[in-house]
């Protein structure tokens, strides 16, 4: 079964829009994945450094900065 060059060349701009059309979904996909997988990873580090603040404890009482007095505008 020959297939004519004509008819062939008529078709290869569908299969490029339908492979253009399946690469996009492909990366909307994989961005989707990305971003799902960032969030998880931002989520897992906030959650470590809340449990390090934990285990240091409450900060020790540091010198409270000056403050105006009422003299002082």
């Amino acid at each position: 079964m020959r297939r004519d060059f004509a008819a062939m060349k008529a078709l290869n701009p569908r299969y490029r829009v339908d492979a253009v059309n399946r690469q996009t979904i492909i990366d909307d996909e994989k961005r989707a994945r990305l971003a799902a997988a960032l969030r998880e990873n931002l989520k897992r580090r906030k959650a470590q450094a809340r449990a390090r603040r934990v285990e240091e404890g409450p900060a020790q009482d540091e010198a409270p900065l000056a403050q105006a007095g009422p003299d002082r505008s």
